[in-house]
């Protein structure tokens, strides 16, 4: 509970005083993203991200770091990863990873924890907002079980990972949420999370990026469900357009040429979803 993600911030707004005045209570990170452009644009320049973080620390006041992140973007994860275990500079990761087959990263996650390398899990609640808003789905789930818990169950208990983030909207879905962390699936539980993955795999992208490499208009397509994400099932819609206007290219570039669509492990229909997106997300 002591973990500051992107404490780099306070740069900006101020590091709060608390925080200051018990400094080895809390662990702080550091954020660096590549410079001149976004993860999939930018580039990677030693010397401007050590200014980077010297800077922060003289704004912020830290001193110190617990914890530096780097961004290596939207690529095929789990061979990202792998190679960053075999480089041996890294101590740990975080990275996209949810209910469904995920052969890829389930992969990683046995070397990871072979081999000691830490492994965080984020945007793990893969199209649960969008589910709870549909009551009939809700009420097909098996008795006694909920999306939060159960997820929560998987997550700690039935996966190799070390920790995972888990995105709630109120105090029901945390109350929900931390009810279920480390204790045992039951069958309801099971049966829970695969009524979820079939309902995730025909709704919420993945965010694989298997499809991202076969666009000839290169569109992010990973970024822009990832937003889309953020209005459906986060319910903030203000965050996402903000994020969607500072793409370099948006959905509308697509030309619907179908060229991604046999490279999508779900089937999805992506130049729908990305025409749907940009209707939600583009601000006129």
């Amino acid at each position: 509970m002591n973990y500051w993600h992107k404490a780099n911030q306070w740069a900006r707004s101020g590091t709060p005083q608390a925080i200051l005045k018990d400094r080895e209570a809390h662990y702080c990170q550091v954020t660096v993203d590549r410079v001149s452009g976004n993860q999939e644009t930018g580039r990677i320049d030693e010397e401007a991200h050590v200014a980077f973080v010297r800077d922060s620390l003289q704004r912020t006041g830290l001193g110190y770091y617990d914890d530096m992140q780097f961004h290596f973007g939207y690529h095929n994860a789990a061979e990202v990863l792998t190679a960053v275990i075999a480089d041996g500079l890294f101590e740990h990761a975080q990275f996209m990873y949810s209910y469904g087959a995920d052969p890829a990263m389930d992969g990683f996650l046995e070397l990871a924890r072979k081999k000691g390398f830490g492994t965080t899990a984020i945007k793990t609640a893969r199209g649960i907002g969008r589910m709870r808003e549909d009551q009939a789905f809700i009420d097909s789930l098996p008795e006694d079980t909920a999306p939060h818990n159960a997820l929560t169950r998987w997550l700690t208990t039935a996966t190799k990972l070390d920790a995972a983030v888990i995105r709630v909207r109120n105090l029901d879905e945390f109350a929900e949420t931390y009810s279920g962390a480390g204790r045992s699936l039951r069958a309801g539980d099971v049966r829970a999370i695969e009524i979820m993955a079939a309902r995730a795999d025909r709704t919420a992208c993945r965010l694989c990026t298997e499809c991202q490499p076969h666009c000839p208009q290169h569109i992010s397509i990973a970024e822009i469900l990832r937003f889309e994400r953020y209005a459906v099932d986060d319910g903030d819609i203000g965050k996402a357009r903000t994020l969607y206007a500072g793409l370099d290219r948006r959905a509308d570039a697509c030309a619907a040429c179908g060229s991604c669509l046999a490279h999508c492990p779900q089937g999805l229909p992506i130049p729908d979803r990305l025409a749907a997106a940009h209707a939600l997300l583009h601000r006129a």
